[in-house]
């Protein structure tokens, strides 16, 4: 398989790249963005609670974990990046997803039935 960095290029440059490449790449890329929009957040929230000299609110830490974040996600082939606990062909990640699905279901509509009644 190809690096990320390699299959961004050939879409760039409008060349044929395989499905199971784009699906890697979509996964991997949902990570990024997830770690991205948490870091966001974290150094938000400790801004608010006056958090700084806790060392992973530092905004430089963050910068440079970013940086080696997105190194190590380009470098290498979007599968491995994903690794097989987090592989959606993998049975136990299917079985664990599906799980966290139903609660994650569950959570919801008791929290729409107490808006409900409550509103």
């Amino acid at each position: 398989m190809k690096t990320l960095l390699e299959i961004i290029e050939n879409i760039k440059d409008n060349q044929q790249v395989g499905y199971e490449d784009l699906k890697y790449s979509v996964l991997v890329l949902d990570a990024l963005l997830y770690f991205e929009k948490k870091v966001a957040r974290d150094l938000a929230k400790a801004k608010r609670e006056n958090k700084n000299a806790i060392l992973i609110y530092n905004p430089e830490w963050q910068e440079t974990e970013s940086f080696n974040r997105n190194k190590r996600a380009f470098s290498v082939s979007p599968k491995l990046y994903v690794g097989e606990n987090n592989d959606p062909n993998n049975p136990e990640y299917q079985k664990f997803r599906t799980m966290g699905k139903k609660i994650c279901d569950k959570v919801i509509g008791e929290l729409n039935e107490n808006n409900k009644t409550n509103g």
